[in-house]
C-alpha cells in the first residue's frame, strides 16, 4: 500500500464531516457547563455570606487625654501642721503619710480609751477562762490584726491579767492547802479521842470487874464500905470521861464537815463574783469600744495620707506651725500610672447599642503612628443625653473610652515607637455594637424595609 492510499483512508467522507463538527460545537454541553460555574459560584458567594462575619461597628475619632488628671489633697479637718513629711517633687506611695496636724490631746484620750478597751477585753478572757477552770488566759479574738502600739498595749495586758489568773489559782490552792491541814490536824485530833475513850472503856471495864469482886467481899464483910463506894464512884468517873471523848469525837467530825463546807462556799463566792465582774466588763465594754472607734477615727483624721501613687506637685507646702482650714488644699499629686482615655462623639442614630463595658478599639492615626497595633479599650461612659453642637446644630453623645497604661506601653513595644502615647495625639475608635454574617449585612435592609411596608395599612 502506497502513501498516497493511506491519506485516502485516513481523509474522512464528505458525508461524516457535518456530524462531527456537530458534535463538537454542541450549544447544550456550553449551557450546562455555564449553569455548573454558575451554581458553584451562587452557592460560594451564599456560603461564603453565611460563614463570613461582617460585624457592625461604631467608628468615630477622637483625641488621647488623660482620665486620671491631678489629685488635690485637702485638709480634713482644721488645725495646726505638726510636721510635713514630703517635699515638691518627691515620689509617693499610696497610702504614705504626707501631713501631721497637732494631735496631742487626741492622741492622748484614743490611747487611754484603747488601753481601757483592751484591757477589759483581756479581763474578759481571764474571767471567761476561770470559770472554765482553765489555767491560760486565750487572746480575744479582737486582739487579732492588732498591729504597732495597740498590739504592744494588748500583749500587756494579756500578760497582766494571766499573771492575776495565776496569783488567783496560787491563792486558791493555798486556801485548799490550808483547809486540807486542817481537816488532816482534826482527824488526828478524832484519833487521840477515840484511842483515849477506847483507854477509858478498857479502864471502866477493868474498875466494874474490881467493883464486883469487892461487892462480894462487902456482902460478906470482908470488905469496908468506903472502899466499895471509892470503886464505884472510880467507875461512874471513867463512864462519864468516856462519854465527854464520844462527845469530842462527834464535835470534831462535825468541824471536819464544816471545814470542807466553808471550802467549797469560799469557791462559790469566788465564781460568783467572777460571773457579776464578768457582767460588768462586758457592759463597759459595750460602752468603750465606739469612744474608741470615734478617737481613733478622729486621729486618722489627723493624718493626711497619699490618695494614690505619683509626684507631689505644689508651689507652696505648709510649714510646721501654720493653720490651715477645713478643706484647704494642701498640695496635689501627679498620678504615676495614668489611664488613658479617648471622647469622640457618636451621632444619635448609631448610639442605641451602646453601653458602659463594651470593648473597642483605639488605633493611632498621626503620622508615623501606623506601624502601632490597635489597642484594646473598653467603654466607661455613655452620656445620659444628647448633645448639640453649637456651631453645625448637630446632635450627638459623648462616648468615653479608656485605655490602660499596660495596653499602650505593650503596643509602643511591638511597634518600635520610642516616642510613647501621649496625651492629644489623634485616633480612631471602633467599638463593635452587633455580630453579624455578610448575608444579614446584605439582606438586613432589604427585611427592615420589607418589613415595615407589610405592617403598613
Amino acid at each position: 500500500m502506497d502513501f498516497s492510499t493511506t491519506i485516502d483512508r485516513l481523509r474522512p467522507s464528505p458525508s461524516a464531516t457535518p456530524r462531527r463538527a456537530r458534535a463538537l460545537h454542541d450549544p447544550g454541553r456550553e449551557v450546562r457547563a455555564g449553569a455548573a460555574l454558575a451554581a458553584v459560584l451562587v452557592l460560594g458567594v451564599g456560603g461564603w455570606a453565611v460563614v463570613s462575619h461582617l460585624d457592625a461597628a461604631v467608628v468615630g475619632q477622637g483625641v488621647i487625654r488623660l482620665a486620671d488628671s491631678r489629685r488635690v489633697v485637702q485638709a480634713p479637718a482644721a488645725g495646726i501642721v505638726s510636721a510635713v513629711h514630703v517635699a515638691n517633687g518627691a515620689t509617693l506611695r499610696a497610702g504614705q503619710k504626707v501631713i501631721d496636724f497637732t494631735t496631742s490631746d487626741a492622741l492622748a484620750q484614743e490611747r487611754a480609751l484603747a488601753a481601757r478597751a483592751l484591757g477589759l477585753q483581756a479581763e474578759i478572757a481571764r474571767l471567761e477562762a476561770d470559770l472554765r477552770g482553765e489555767s491560760r488566759v486565750p487572746a480575744p479574738a479582737g486582739f487579732a490584726g492588732l498591729q504597732g502600739a495597740d498590739q504592744a498595749q494588748a500583749q500587756a495586758a494579756l500578760a497582766a491579767q494571766q499573771a492575776q489568773l495565776d496569783a488567783e489559782r496560787a491563792l486558791q490552792r493555798s486556801e485548799a492547802a490550808v483547809m486540807a491541814d486542817r481537816s488532816r490536824q482534826i482527824a488526828h485530833q478524832i484519833d487521840g479521842v477515840g484511842e483515849r475513850l477506847a483507854s477509858l472503856r478498857q479502864q471502866e471495864a477493868l474498875s466494874r470487874d474490881e467493883l464486883a469482886g469487892y461487892q462480894r467481899l462487902y456482902e460478906k464483910g470482908l470488905s469496908t464500905r468506903t472502899r466499895l463506894l471509892a470503886l464505884q464512884r472510880s467507875v461512874a468517873d471513867l463512864g462519864g470521861a468516856a462519854g465527854s471523848s464520844r462527845a469530842d469525837i462527834a464535835r470534831l467530825r462535825t468541824q471536819v464537815g464544816e471545814t470542807r463546807l466553808q471550802l467549797q462556799q469560799m469557791r462559790n463566792e469566788r465564781m460568783a463574783a467572777a460571773a457579776d465582774r464578768l457582767r460588768l466588763a462586758r457592759t463597759e465594754l459595750d460602752t468603750v469600744l465606739p469612744g474608741w472607734r470615734a478617737a481613733r477615727a478622729e486621729l486618722q483624721r489627723m493624718t493626711v495620707h497619699a490618695p494614690i501613687a505619683g509626684t507631689v506637685s505644689a508651689t507652696h507646702l505648709p510649714v510646721p506651725g501654720s493653720v490651715v482650714a477645713a478643706g484647704a488644699s494642701l498640695l496635689e499629686i501627679v498620678p504615676d500610672a495614668r489611664t488613658m482615655a479617648v471622647e469622640m462623639r457618636v451621632p444619635i442614630n448609631e448610639a442605641a447599642d451602646l453601653r458602659p463595658g463594651q470593648a473597642a478599639r483605639v488605633r493611632m492615626v498621626g503620622p508615623g503612628m501606623q506601624t502601632l497595633p490597635p489597642l484594646d479599650a473598653a467603654v466607661t461612659r455613655v452620656s445620659a443625653d444628647s448633645v448639640q453642637d453649637d456651631r453645625t446644630g448637630a446632635s450627638y453623645y459623648v462616648v468615653t473610652v479608656r485605655v490602660s497604661p499596660a495596653a499602650a506601653q505593650a503596643a509602643v513595644r511591638s511597634g518600635n515607637f520610642a516616642g510613647g502615647v501621649r496625651a492629644g495625639m489623634p485616633v480612631e475608635v471602633m467599638i463593635p455594637t452587633q455580630s453579624r454574617t455578610a448575608l444579614d449585612f446584605l439582606l438586613g435592609p432589604l427585611l427592615s424595609r420589607s418589613g415595615s411596608v407589610f405592617a403598613q395599612r
